[in-house]
């Protein structure tokens, strides 16, 4: 599976997310398809990346299943901006609508043909993370990629 793809795919699909802004316009999700030195939330990123191995027996390597375990992460605010930061986050990570990560990611679970399926297996760990000596409100999602190998 071409993994760069992926995470282009994945980031993509989240910047499909609106939420509203601080005026109640709709506004887009920033995201990336990987881990920003520096965050400027809300967004979204593409982080680590776990490839469990073939999932087939076939001896030809183009057609091995391959799985990927990919874990993505959003921030919404500095640690500061308790109260709004929790509704954001919270509408963040809906099951569906306009805001929901996960409804945007699985929207094409194929990426374009990108992969052969996906699911999004969790969204777990709200609370803050560090990044770079400054703390946000966040949350991940687990991202489960199926694909050919070669």
């Amino acid at each position: 599976m071409d993994y760069s793809a992926i995470a282009a795919g994945l980031a993509a699909a989240a910047a499909g997310c609106t939420y509203p802004g601080p005026d109640g316009t709709p506004r887009h999700l920033l995201a990336h398809g990987w881990a920003p030195e520096h965050v400027d939330p809300p967004s979204f990123e593409v982080g680590e990346i776990a490839i469990d191995g073939d999932q087939s027996f076939s001896d030809d390597t183009g057609s091995a299943i391959e799985t990927g375990l990919i874990t993505c992460r959003v921030y919404v605010a500095r640690s500061g901006a308790a109260e709004a930061a929790h509704e954001l986050l919270r509408l963040l990570l809906r099951s569906h609508g306009p805001s929901s990560i996960k409804a945007a990611l699985e929207a094409d679970r194929t990426l374009g043909g990108v992969v052969d399926a996906l699911v999004v297996e969790r969204r777990t760990g709200y609370g803050m993370y560090d990044v770079a000596g400054v703390t946000y409100y966040g949350a991940r999602f687990e991202v489960r990629v199926w694909g050919r190998s070669g």
